[in-house]
């Protein structure tokens, strides 16, 4: 396996743990209070953000690289919370298709939905705002190595 790669795979893990723990009170928390307390939904949910933190930790690592740029980094926290958000919406049964209207207040989005999708950010972006940190710390501490500014064709080449 190459250093690079490793390096990547160690950024996952970083990220995935850091997620998790940081995330973990907070989504216990509003789960008891907005649903039905810790059902499968939830651990699935869970488990499945514990793989986005993993994807993330690889792609932040690429990101930042070089870059001291704040909001590149907030960009990339900010993209993963909102595709989870999205991806976690569920309509409910009072929704009728074509074209989607699930009632007040915006007729294509109706309360429970947005209350599940401010929730959802949230915790995304707690989850992924850890991790980034813990990336950060990682890099400062020489735990973890910053992606190459040029990645290698494998070769020996630059690209």
């Amino acid at each position: 396996m190459s250093s690079d790669r490793l390096e990547s795979a160690k950024a996952g893990v970083i990220s995935a743990l850091a997620g998790s723990f940081a995330v973990a009170p907070v989504s216990v928390g509003f789960t008891l209070f907005t649903d039905n307390g810790l059902n499968a939904q939830w651990e699935l949910s869970i488990d499945m953000l514990a793989i986005s933190l993993f994807l993330f930790g690889i792609v932040y690592r690429y990101v930042v690289r070089g870059d001291t740029n704040p909001m590149l980094k907030q960009g990339a926290i900010g993209a993963f919370a909102v595709i989870r958000a999205a991806s976690a919406l569920r309509a409910p049964d009072i929704c009728v298709p074509f074209p989607l209207q699930c009632g007040p207040p915006l007729s294509y989005f109706s309360w429970p939905m947005l209350t599940q999708g401010a929730i959802t950010v949230a915790e995304s972006l707690v989850a992924f705002g850890f991790a980034a940190v813990a990336i950060d710390l990682a890099f400062r501490n020489t735990w973890l190595q910053q992606a190459p500014s040029q990645l290698s064709d494998g070769d020996g080449d630059s690209s």
